[in-house]
């Protein structure tokens, strides 16, 4: 009762007969299911896409729209490449190798559900690429169903990710210590290693700006070598200073990073900045020894000054070379920059 049937008939004639009242009448239901696919877990889907090695569980979801019940229902679920089967659980049975969810046994009601999870893990080879799952309801024993919504699909975004922060390195330790300030706004580009940009998925070059913590990253990338490079260090927030450290070495603005499969993302590839400080004062013969030179005290010019630290090795500068003995002026002046 309230269902929508449909009839069909059989008619026998006997030679020279016009008519026959001999008919057999069969009553399909009519029924509509749907399918659809999404990503149950992890719940959020990350900003830079999925780590190869990361587990994700996929849902699909059938739904019998009505208005009879659904029988026989078959759905199709390949797998794609770029990702390996974990297991599966849920209603009917699945077969990862053909990709066949088996409902067949199952009487779907008007309006209700049955549900499959298929965990799978993210492939090494996917990295940099989007794979794309796609789930389909292949036959039903009813008529009537309508095709727009017998399709699925869900992509995902797989690859590693490279990412660090610029700091104002102020101690010039060639580390990041707590209370130094980060470099907002300023642009990080990523190069292949022969220099030339590595291109996004529409074809632009990826650069980074970073936020206001210093951060900075790229997502999404495949296995390789790379070199992530500082697009303008004399000017903008970093004008004035001088670099310090840089991942693979000091006083650059570029590092070499490499993305392996052993070792995964790499997410600690920073750049330390520090503004340039001078030293210096002047010579002269001290007549009282006071340790103040008076008016009447005269200049010592011509007298070498060496720059060390108190255990004696030699100062260098922010370019990472040994700090030069001054000799002082005519007016006794001397000064280290």
């Amino acid at each position: 009762e309230g269902q929508e049937l449909s009839l069909t008939s059989k008619v026998t004639l006997s030679p020279g007969a016009m008519t026959n009242n001999d008919q057999d009448w069969a009553f399909t239901g009519v029924a509509n299911t749907a399918i659809v696919k999404a990503i149950a877990d992890p719940a959020e889907v990350p900003a830079g896409g999925f780590t190869p090695g990361t587990s994700v569980t996929y849902t699909l979801t059938v739904t019998n729209e009505g208005p009879s019940p659904a029988t026989g229902v078959i759905a199709q679920d390949k797998l794609p490449s770029g990702v390996t089967f974990e297991s599966a659980q849920g209603d009917g049975t699945y077969d990862a190798a053909s990709g066949k969810w088996d409902l067949s046994t199952e009487v779907i009601e008007k309006g209700a559900t049955r549900t499959l999870l298929i965990t799978v893990t993210i492939d090494a080879s996917a990295a940099g690429s989007v794979v794309t799952n796609t789930a389909t309801i292949e036959k039903q024993d009813q008529i009537g169903d309508k095709k727009p919504d017998n399709t699925s699909s869900v992509p995902l975004t797989a690859g590693y990710t490279i990412a660090g922060k610029l700091y104002n390195d102020a101690d010039a330790s060639f580390s990041s210590d707590n209370g130094e300030n980060p470099y907002s706004g300023v642009t990080v580009a990523l190069l292949k290693k022969d220099g030339t940009p590595v291109l996004d998925k529409d074809g632009n070059p990826m650069t980074a700006v970073t936020d206001a913590e210093g951060k900075y990253s790229f997502s999404g990338l495949p296995l390789g070598e790379y070199t992530v490079s500082v697009v303008d260090p004399t000017s903008g927030p970093l004008a004035g200073t001088k670099p310090t450290e840089a991942y693979t070495g000091r006083y650059k603005t570029t590092a070499d990073v490499t993305i392996a499969e052993a070792t995964g993302s790499v997410i600690d590839v920073n750049f330390g900045f520090v503004k340039p400080a001078s030293l210096g004062d002047y010579t002269w013969m001290d007549v009282n020894r006071d340790g103040i030179q008076d008016v009447d005290e005269p200049a010592l010019p011509g007298v070498t000054v060496t720059l060390t630290y108190e255990d004696g090795f030699a100062v260098t500068d922010a370019s990472g070379n040994v700090v030069t003995a001054k000799t002082s002026d005519a007016n006794g002046k001397y000064s280290f920059e």
